[in-house]
């Protein structure tokens, strides 16, 4: 079984989903806690406002779970890449990480 240059190319776009994912999920967040806070400095005693500080904590731990996933998922990328050099020698893991990576967040050749 090979992996071709199209594959890794459509490893690299799933990567970028879930790039996409990650910095939609910091920005909810980001947002949530905000208005969580906002809800406490207004009425601290609020009964909603525990249940907006879980709510808080599950989109957070969420948003780690996807980081992982991500982080996962740049190991995938980079297995495939080596299996396409095997098979195309001339080409370098640097050389197609500059073609194929060059717009995904937190990749290094």
């Amino acid at each position: 079984m090979s992996i071709t240059p199209q594959t890794l190319s459509s490893i690299q776009k799933a990567g970028e989903a879930i790039e996409a994912a990650r910095q939609a999920l910091a920005h909810a967040v980001t947002e949530h806690a905000q208005r969580v806070m906002g809800a406490i400095k207004h009425n601290p005693t609020h009964p909603d406002n525990e249940k907006s500080l879980e709510d808080w904590k599950a989109l957070t731990q969420l948003a780690r779970e996807v980081e992982t996933a991500e982080q996962k998922f740049r190991t995938i990328y980079f297995t495939a890449e080596q299996m396409v050099c095997k098979r195309f020698k001339s080409l370098r893991p640097s050389h197609i990480s500059l073609q194929i990576l060059k717009n995904l967040h937190g990749l290094r050749p």
